[in-house]
């Protein structure tokens, strides 16, 4: 049952996949299976909870495999699989002629990148859980559902917390790691290296789109072994799942961009609705990159693009606070939009759950242009956000300034990067002023937030700098 636990929604996420898109590698469909076949058994628990059916292994196993057997009815009815499809794979022939003709530099690179993704194998399955947020919060959360096959009834039974902290998150990891404590996993912490190996690869391929082999190996490389990234792809917190879903949902929305292949607008939209299911802050960098999309959709005359997009990331955006209310759906989707920015604005930084009230926005308004409240909070940038990755800050902006006759082929993806930057520093110095406002200590619950909220920007500033400064077939050749 063990391999059962990991082979199951790797499986599902493939199904999936060949309904979504066509024509990619096998690795790297592979590698979109095991992040969407987790998100999208979550959603099946979660469903299963709202039926109230309880998610047990053998029901959870049923739902799964019933959609299964209807997506592959319908893909064998459309002739989109076959035989003789699956024997065009030549995998191992592929892999064969891959390996053979390695440079010694590429197979250096390759070499490291197999020594630090099975080290972190190594450590994750070694190690059990031991961080505190994960023990009091999110593995906490997975045992108690894994005990009760369900949610409500999960909270009701809980009495060494609130039912309002217990529940206060998107349910997403915790489900995934209860579906591997249901299947016999003594520890779930498999589950976040093998999500790292799924980003390098889709990295990867997302980088081998336009630039030489060498040099997606590189960055990839990078990315994999960037502090932040590496440290979480160990520990069972929320942060590393949501950094993994929005980098992707980033580089997927990039490549629909500028290859307009399909499925990938619809991969994107898709791995957004499970950045939402992963932590509540996802709106405000949805909205960012809804933006530049319109931007794309106009000049391109694409304007189905932004709705489909908007479609599939608010199918699932609103779940989780509507399963926790008890009022209609329409006053939870009115609040939603009229209310969010400044839920949004707290929780992007702060870990409370606070809604400004009316009276004090006019005063947040007029310290906007504040200059000297501007000053405390990029000095607060800078000490708890820039410094820790200063490395990925100073090669970003000197990428940027020294390839800027490059930045037109990408411009998309700059804005893309560059807009989410910009909220994110706006959201933190809203949250610093809203805490001003409320004479409360100036740092306090802001930082420690802020910095796992961050590590989000690392591997899509690395994607951008690596595509920057690309070199492509038709420069290598002349």
């Amino acid at each position: 049952m063990l391999i059962v636990g990991l082979l199951f929604p790797i499986l599902f996420g493939f199904i999936i996949s060949l309904l979504i898109v066509s024509d990619i590698p096998i690795f790297e469909r592979i590698s979109i299976a095991y992040g969407l076949g987790f998100g999208l058994l979550t959603l099946a628990m979660f469903f299963l909870d709202v039926a109230g059916i309880k998610f047990s292994l053998i029901n959870t196993v049923i739902l799964i495999s019933a959609l299964m057997i209807l997506s592959l009815t319908y893909l064998l009815l459309r002739h989109k699989i076959s035989y003789p499809s699956l024997r065009k794979l030549n995998v191992f022939k592929k892999i064969k002629q891959t390996i053979s003709s390695l440079s010694i530099f590429e197979g250096i690179i390759i070499g490291l990148l197999i020594f630090f993704l099975l080290s972190n194998i190594a450590i994750s399955v070694y190690w059990p859980v031991w961080e505190a947020d994960a023990m009091g919060m999110f593995d906490f959360r997975a045992r108690v559902f894994a005990e009760t096959e369900s949610i409500s009834e999960a909270a009701r039974t809980i009495t060494v917390i609130s039912p309002g902290y217990f529940l206060a998150y998107p349910p997403l990891a915790s489900l995934a790691s209860t579906w591997l404590y249901l299947c016999g996993w003594a520890t779930p912490k498999v589950f976040y290296p093998l999500l790292l190996i799924s980003l390098a690869i889709i990295c990867y391929y997302s980088l081998r789109d336009y630039s030489l082999r060498y040099h997606a190996l590189l960055f990839t490389l990078i990315i994999v072994i960037h502090p932040a990234i590496y440290f979480h792809a160990t520990a069972s917190y929320i942060n590393f799942p949501f950094a993994f879903y929005f980098a992707v949902g980033i580089m997927y929305l990039y490549r629909w961009m500028s290859t307009q292949k399909r499925g990938f607008l619809s991969l994107a939209g898709i791995f957004f609705a499970l950045f939402a299911w992963t932590r509540r802050e996802s709106l405000l960098f949805f909205l960012g990159s809804l933006a530049v999309l319109i931007i794309f959709a106009i000049s391109q005359r694409r304007f189905f693009a932004p709705i489909l997009f908007a479609l599939l990331y608010f199918s699932v955006e609103p779940l989780w606070n509507i399963y926790l209310s008890a009022k209609p759906f329409w006053i939870i989707y009115l609040k939603n939009f009229l209310y969010s920015q400044f839920s949004l604005i707290d929780t992007v930084v702060a870990s409370s759950s606070f809604i400004p009230e009316v009276s004090r926005v006019p005063g947040m308004f007029n310290r906007f242009f504040d200059f000297a409240h501007w000053r405390t909070a990029l000095i607060w940038l800078r000490l708890w956000i820039i410094s820790p990755h200063r490395e990925t800050f100073y090669s970003l902006f000197l990428i940027t300034l020294l390839c800027i006759d490059r930045i037109r082929k990408h411009l998309f993806l700059f804005l893309l990067v560059y807009l989410n930057l910009v909220l994110f520093t706006l959201a933190g110095y809203m949250v610093l002023m809203n805490r001003v406002l409320m004479n409360r200590e100036l740092w306090k619950g802001t930082t420690s937030s802020a910095k796992r909220l961050f590590m989000i920007f690392p591997p899509i500033m690395w994607y951008f700098m690596a595509l920057v400064t690309a070199e492509t077939k038709d420069e290598s050749s002349s």
